[in-house]
């Protein structure tokens, strides 16, 4: 016998019927019996485990993480703490849950503590003893070697004529970690280059009084070229090519 109703307590009592078969006329019911009572519980809630959401994980966009947590008990204590690589001193704290059962942290990054590697957070409800799954929060990877300008063009074979134009060639790498200034997209980098001679008996160098500037994607290769022109007097020289952002 299965009974749908409301959570609550219930009486019941007993009666039965008499007949030749199920379908058949009653013959005979008996009066009303002596029975009890009976309690329909209520479903239980289901469990909701603690989570933590990151926002603004890529330092890219900004300095500061935003964690926030959820289905923590109101007003409950909440262990809290970030870890990270080798070097890096993990953060605890011990903070309280508002009276819907949730949290909000901000995590301001400091230069000098992070290194390559994972970044991950958790938390644990202290009044019910779960905790949360581990959230990744940054993944920093190893900084690429920066193998530096390379200038294609000209070489020590090539022969320039004093007050005639030539054209300079060379290779660059945009790395993330550069200081170049961000463009108005957040994305682009903006690149600048100087150039400079030197008389080859001498480290005195010369700026030849134009720049190059442009925009590049981080971890592009760019390859570009720029007109200069060797003053009247030199017979030998260096050239050399600087990026105006990073030494």
């Amino acid at each position: 016998m299965t009974i749908s109703k409301d959570p609550g307590i219930y009486e019941y009592q007993f009666q039965a019927s008499d007949a030749k078969n199920a379908s058949g006329p009653v013959l005979s019911t008996t009066d009303w019996s002596d029975g009890g009572t009976f309690e329909i519980k209520p479903m239980p809630e289901p469990i909701r485990f603690p989570e933590l959401s990151v926002t603004n994980v890529n330092f890219e966009s900004g300095d500061t993480i935003v964690i926030d947590g959820n289905n923590f008990t109101p007003q409950g204590q909440v262990y809290f703490h970030i870890t990270g690589p080798t070097g890096f001193n993990q953060i605890l704290e011990t903070l309280q849950a508002t009276n819907e059962g949730t949290f909000h942290y901000e995590y301001k990054k400091n230069p000098d503590q992070l290194f390559p590697g994972n970044y991950e957070c958790s938390a644990q409800d202290l009044e019910t003893n779960r905790w949360t799954s581990v959230k990744t929060i940054i993944r920093i990877d190893e900084l690429p070697i920066d193998i530096g300008i390379q200038i294609l063009s000209p070489t020590d074979k090539d022969s320039i004529i004093e007050a005639k134009p030539f054209t300079i060639k060379w290779n660059d790498k945009i790395f993330r970690h550069f200081n170049n200034p961000v463009y108005s997209n957040n994305i682009l980098r903006k690149c600048r280059y100087n150039f400079y001679y030197a008389d080859e008996n001498d480290d005195i160098w010369h700026f030849f009084n134009t720049s190059l500037d442009f925009l590049a994607y981080p971890d592009e290769i760019v390859s570009f070229q720029n007109r200069l022109t060797i003053p009247v007097g030199y017979s030998k020289i260096r050239i050399k090519i600087e990026d105006a952002y990073n030494d």
